[in-house]
């Protein structure tokens, strides 16, 4: 079971083409993905040149390490000028199918979200000047910015808070759910949306694209921080785990199908790390994923990995009437 979810701390593989149809691209696999490479046109990356097989090769993840597989090609399959039937793949490796190659990379890849423009951000310091200049609202608060999420993103704004070391609570409104980030001198303490707290709170919050956000100056002090690090972190991880979280979240129940565990499989919970017990805790308590990433702490995109793997080895299964009635 301990070998079983190894899967802590696995990370993505990149593979950035160099040369070949379709140049430039990159694509970004998941330690529970697979993608095949070829001509036909349910392959997950189309090579659309003769010396490539209609399905060429393979790239799949073996106790969660990716490595590339030659699904009996004619003209093979090539790591680091080598032909090769199967291979483990490592950072800077070089792999070429027909006339196509691609440069591979591991680690947490994720792009810089987009800046505010420079008329934006003097808009945002001008109204943030202006707050705390006005300070008669009742019960000494007043907002200083309030708008729409869709016309000012939320890791933009906070990135204006930092840069002015600005301190007050933004509160977040998104589909009828609040969520406040209580921040001093530009630096974010403390963050909850519903039952979440501390970070994932935070990265909840930052990936919502509409809704409405109020910042009150001079806000409330928590009475405890849950965020820490900095800014700049916490924005490449948000956008990372909400890339990962999308790809996961699809391969689970949707709606209020009800997961529950095997009765034919043993597990001793003392072999298992603690993230992954805390989630089949959560399994026990509250069966729908929905549900489990709501009311465990540990973050979404972990809570969905653990259950497809905890699904793919049959530990965790569909309840016998859920599966019945989506069927």
């Amino acid at each position: 079971m301990a070998k079983l979810m190894s899967f802590q701390g696995a990370e993505p593989l990149v593979l950035t083409q160099i040369s070949g149809p379709g140049r430039p691209r990159t694509i970004r696999l998941l330690p529970l993905e697979e993608a095949v490479f070829g001509r036909d046109d349910d392959c997950k990356v189309i090579l659309d040149e003769d010396p490539v097989s209609r399905k060429h090769a393979r790239i799949l993840f073996a106790d969660l390490k990716p490595q590339i597989l030659d699904l009996g090609s004619t003209n093979g399959t090539f790591v680091n000028g080598k032909q090769v039937h199967r291979a483990f793949l490592k950072n800077g490796d070089r792999i070429q199918i027909g006339g196509s190659a691609f440069q591979v990379s591991t680690g947490k890849e994720s792009a810089d979200p987009a800046p505010l423009s420079d008329a934006g951000v003097k808009r945002l310091q001008s109204l943030i000047q202006k707050g705390k200049a006005d300070q008669g609202a009742v019960d000494g608060q007043t907002s200083a910015i309030s708008g729409d999420l869709s016309e000012i993103r939320l890791p933009s704004l906070l990135q204006v808070l930092e840069s002015d070391r600005a301190t007050g609570t933004l509160v977040i409104r998104h589909a009828g759910r609040e969520g406040k980030l209580h921040i001093h001198r530009g630096t974010i303490r403390h963050a909850t949306l519903a039952r979440a707290r501390g970070v994932k709170a935070l990265y909840r919050l930052m990936v919502f694209e509409e809704g409405r956000f109020d910042f009150y100056i001079p806000g409330r002090s928590p009475e405890y921080d849950t965020v820490e690090g900095d800014l700049q972190k916490h924005l490449l991880e948000a956008m990372r785990q909400k890339d990962e979280l999308g790809v996961y979240r699809k391969q689970l129940a949707q709606g209020e199908v009800a997961l529950s565990f095997n009765p034919d499989v043993n597990i001793n919970p003392a072999r298992v790390p603690g993230m992954v017990y805390e989630v089949m805790a959560a399994i026990r308590n509250y069966r729908t994923v929905d549900q489990i990433l709501e009311f465990c702490q540990v973050p979404d995109f972990e809570i969905c990995r653990v259950l497809l793997v905890l699904m793919k080895h049959n530990v965790v299964i569909v309840e016998p009437a859920a599966r019945k009635a989506a069927l």
